[in-house]
This record gives structure tokens, C-alpha cells and sequence, in this order.
């Protein structure tokens, strides 16, 4: 995987799965490991795509979450900056040694749906 990053280098990636409904931008690491915002260098151009990809998605936008739904969650506009939702210790590690930025989408409020959801 290593050689393949290398071979074709990207600079920008998205992932998704399920677990909440929210666009996440970096950074997820905090300084002291507690919730509080973690701008990256390019912070304005990350929130410009999570909110992009919200608005795009009117339900993760206006937070509008199955009854069933787990999570408690309420996020403006359908973002959050990872550190400030919930830090994760050395979070940009993998974007370090891919020199790759990730937008994390959440689209689903289960993190392991039955395969009927899709």
C-alpha cells in the first residue's frame, strides 16, 4: 500500500462510512487530547468542502437524523472540525506519510448497517 501511495501520490481524499451524519475536516488531533478545535494550514478551504458535500447532502446539512439514530449529536450546518467533535490521538499520522488531507463523511447514523440500508 506504501509503494502504491508513493507510486500514485494524491493530495486530496475522502472516505466514508456510518456512525453519525456529518462532513468531518481535519485536524482530529488535539494538543492537550481533549474536544477543541485543531485548524489545519488549510483549514478555510477543508470547511469550504465539508460544507460543500453537506449542502449537497440536505439531510446531513440540516440534521435531520433517522428516529432511530444513536447519536445525540447536533452539527451546524452538517460540519465539524474532527478535534472539536472528538479527538484522535495521532489522527494525521496516515496524512503525514501520505502527504494527503482526508474529508471524513459520515453517512449513516449506524456505524454497521444491515446491507438492506443500501
Amino acid at each position: 500500500m506504501i509503494k502504491w501511495f508513493k507510486e500514485y501520490p494524491f493530495v486530496l481524499s475522502a472516505n466514508q462510512h456510518g456512525g453519525d451524519l456529518v462532513a468531518n475536516y481535519p485536524f482530529d488531533t488535539s494538543v492537550d487530547g481533549k474536544p477543541s478545535y485543531s485548524a489545519s494550514p488549510d483549514d478555510d478551504i477543508f470547511k469550504l468542502l465539508a460544507l460543500t458535500y453537506s449542502k449537497n447532502h440536505l439531510k446531513m446539512y440540516h440534521q435531520i437524523k433517522d428516529p432511530n439514530c444513536i447519536t445525540t449529536d447536533e452539527f451546524r450546518k452538517g460540519i465539524t472540525n474532527g478535534a472539536e467533535w472528538y479527538p484522535v490521538p495521532g489522527g494525521e499520522f496516515v496524512s503525514m506519510i501520505r502527504e494527503n488531507s482526508n474529508i471524513e463523511r459520515l453517512i449513516l447514523c449506524d456505524p454497521a448497517p444491515l446491507i438492506e440500508a443500501f
